[in-house]
């Protein structure tokens, strides 16, 4: 009488080490796709905090130059301030940083200027302030006191 052997069908050895080098290339591949997307994700991230935070400090000079028609823009050694007879709204500058009302609203730019007249000041009235973000000096903010004044600061 014969007997039936049940063969069970295996794996090789070197069918199992290739099914393990392809798991382990499509993993460290799937690694690096992860680690790639969240370096992105951290960029865009920083860069939306800083588009953000330039974005406040925009509206914050906006409505401070605009808000009272008579404002008197006076600067001083390291802050600038809108005064008017019924408020004072004073912006510091520290480090590279600026607050306004001892509350940071810009932490990174390269340089500021303040005009009057068209002309380059260190303190007293103006009615410009020209901020350059970058130090190429390719992101550049301007802000005026009157209308009629930007035509100072237009190139000829």
């Amino acid at each position: 009488m014969k007997t039936k052997k049940n063969k069970l069908s295996s794996f090789s050895l070197s069918e199992l080490l290739v099914t393990l080098i392809i798991t382990i290339l499509s993993m460290s591949f799937a690694l690096f796709c992860l680690q790639y997307i969240q370096e992105k994700f951290v960029q865009f991230k920083v860069s939306l905090e800083h588009i953000q935070a330039i974005s406040q400090f925009e509206r914050f000079v906006w409505k401070d130059i605009h808000h009272y028609p008579h404002t008197a823009l006076i600067l001083a050694d390291s802050s600038f301030v809108f005064t008017h007879p019924f408020k004072t709204i004073e912006y510091d500058i520290k480090q590279k940083k600026i607050y306004r009302e001892e509350q940071l609203i810009l932490d990174e730019y390269d340089s500021i200027n303040f005009y009057h007249s068209g002309h380059l000041i260190t303190k007293g009235r103006f009615d410009a302030i020209a901020i350059y973000l970058t130090p190429d000096q390719r992101s550049l903010m301007y802000f005026f006191s009157l209308p009629k004044s930007v035509q100072l600061y237009l190139p000829q």
